[in-house]
């Protein structure tokens, strides 16, 4: 079967015609010229037959007219998951009304050549007997073809199915499609085609060996063979075609469960058309995807636990650093501190000022870095938001000073700000505001962004916390690659986003070790990048509600 007006292999129409054709001679014994006028008034049956035929089923039934009688497959490409699942429905629902409806349009077709041979043909016994003969003759042979049709076209939409899903992914609606539970439709067609096939056989053996219908030995014993041989055949023809479908179908969901790559998007089966077999795909498709979902939060966890394990292994060597360092840090800020005093004035004192101001950084670092690897859960310290702003744009400037930092930068803090005071450690709040201006000053830099702007406001205050709303006018830092740089495990393992940006990774994470956070706000074109910082007030000095009062960013 190659398109969907078919209705039976080669080797099945074969099964059909060679039995039928064998019965109708040894049982009526025509003459030449007898045969040929029943094959000649069939065939000119076929033609209108045929076409009355597909027009009638595409009007009983107008939701094929997407693959009946060809495809369309422009109008497949385009359909919505909710189509898809209706293509799919009524794709199963197919074969089953294509066989019913070509049956009975056969049965129709035959008949003039039946009037034929009831009535034109030469026979020995009465009209009645030639016409039983006939119709036990056909009723065997079109039982056997409703059973194969039946099965053969189940066959061949489960192949469709799985080359339109090829061609159009149909995973969503798999995965939608509701799968009645199945009532063993499949096997009751067989069974009624098998029972069908029988029981007519043994009818049409009754009429051989009545006493009217017997005329030799020969004759009897040829018909009695031709009746058993021809049963057996069409029986046994059913059933192999039944048990080819149901089996090859497992072997199929055998050979993709061995193949199967939770790597690729490629697990999803394609649904067979009966409702057993479909719903055994649906489960295993249910199951698939809770073992991949399984696998990726699997992943996910080693990946944590070996993000957490270099954090931990950065903090023993920060401490290592710390303490060799405390030293000869010492020794540069008290030989630049004898210089400063000696040469003060000129480029001389202003590089030996910025040297002086980054060793007191330096050294701030290694001593907060060292009290906490000695007291890590203190968190009686509080600082003044304002003076850490301060001392951060001294810092940038010493840093950015080359890059005209006092000419292209502009630092607009909420003077609702002032007299703030968090309760976080002040070399803590030195860090996290010069983690993040640096991102900012470093993106407008990098950008040659004419004159660079970092405005600080409140936000919102809610008495134990204060949000801060801080914003450049930068190209901008979208939430997604925000999470993939600072996540401490990756977001997608598909992800291709280099690993950057450790240093606003280790400010979030000292942000949410002082039971703060950062986000970053979606903001609009042009608008740079909005970061909402959120740090705690010092315990039992919440600030006064007529001190600040609550606004919201830009």
């Amino acid at each position: 079967m190659k398109k969907f007006t078919d209705v039976l292999s080669p080797l099945s129409w074969l099964y059909f015609i060679v039995p039928l054709f064998i019965n109708l001679v040894l049982f009526f014994r025509p003459s030449l010229e007898e045969f040929v006028l029943v094959i000649l008034v069939d065939t000119i049956a076929l033609v209108p037959a045929a076409i009355i035929e597909l027009k009638l089923f595409r009007k009983l039934y107008p939701e094929s007219a997407l693959y009946f009688p060809t495809v369309d497959e422009q109008k497949l490409k385009s359909l919505s998951d909710a189509e898809v699942a209706g293509l799919l429905k009524s794709l199963m629902a197919y074969p089953e009304r294509r066989a019913r409806h070509f049956a009975i349009a056969s049965i129709i077709k035959v008949l003039p050549a039946g009037l034929i041979i009831i009535f034109k043909w030469e026979h020995e016994v009465s009209r009645l007997e030639q016409a039983l003969k006939f119709l036990a003759i056909e009723a065997v042979a079109f039982a056997y073809l409703y059973g194969a049709m039946y099965i053969e076209i189940h066959d061949f939409v489960s192949r469709k199915i799985a080359d339109f899903h090829k061609k159009f992914n149909w995973q969503s609606a798999f995965h939608s499609l509701p799968i009645a539970k199945p009532k063993s439709e499949f096997f009751a067609q067989e069974n009624v085609s098998l029972f069908s096939v029988m029981l007519l056989s043994v009818a049409l053996l009754w009429v051989v060996v009545s006493p009217s219908s017997v005329q030799n030995s020969t004759q009897l014993r040829l018909e009695v063979l031709s009746v058993g041989v021809v049963g057996l055949a069409l029986s046994g023809r059913i059933y192999y075609l039944n048990r080819k479908y149901f089996v090859g179908g497992l072997q199929q969901l055998f050979q993709t469960f061995e193949s199967l790559d939770f790597g690729k998007n490629d697990f999803v089966i394609p649904l067979h058309s009966s409702s057993l077999l479909a719903r055994f795909e649906s489960t295993f498709n249910a199951l698939s995807n809770r073992l991949r979902a399984r696998e990726i939060e699997l992943t996910q966890w080693v990946r944590y636990e070996a993000e957490q394990s270099r954090f931990r292994a950065l903090g023993e060597i920060s401490g290592l650093i710390a303490h060799d360092l405390a030293g000869p840090l010492h020794v540069i800020q008290f030989c630049t501190s004898e210089l400063t005093q000696t040469n003060q004035g000129g480029e001389q004192g202003r590089f030996l000022q910025q040297l002086s101001t980054n060793t007191d950084r330096a050294l701030e670092l290694v001593t907060s870095l060292r009290a906490y690897l000695k007291n890590p859960d203190s968190k009686l310290q509080e600082a003044s938001l304002v003076e850490a702003h301060r001392y951060v744009l001294q810092l940038l400037n010493t840093q950015y000073r080359r890059h005209g930092f006092n000419e292209r930068m502009t630092f607009d803090l909420d003077p609702k700000l002032n007299d703030v005071v968090l309760g976080i450690s002040r070399i803590d709040l030195v860090h996290i505001l010069d983690n993040l201006y640096k991102n900012s000053v470093q993106n407008i830099l990098d950008n040659a962004i004419p004159h660079g702007e970092i405005r600080v406001k409140l936000h919102r205050n809610d008495r134990s916390k204060l949000i801060l709303w801080i914003q450049d006018n930068g190209t901008g830092l979208t939430t997604e690659r925000f999470e993939e740089m600072t996540a401490p495990v990756l977001v997608s393992k598909n992800t291709a986003a280099p690993r950057a940006g450790l240093g606003l990774r280790l400010t979030r994470r000292l942000i949410e070790r002082n039971e703060g956070r950062l986000e970053v706000v979606a903001s609009d074109a042009g608008r740079g990048t909005v970061f909402l910082l959120t740090i705690g007030l010092p315990k039992q000095k919440f600030m006064n509600e007529t001190q600040v009062t609550g606004g919201s960013g830009d």
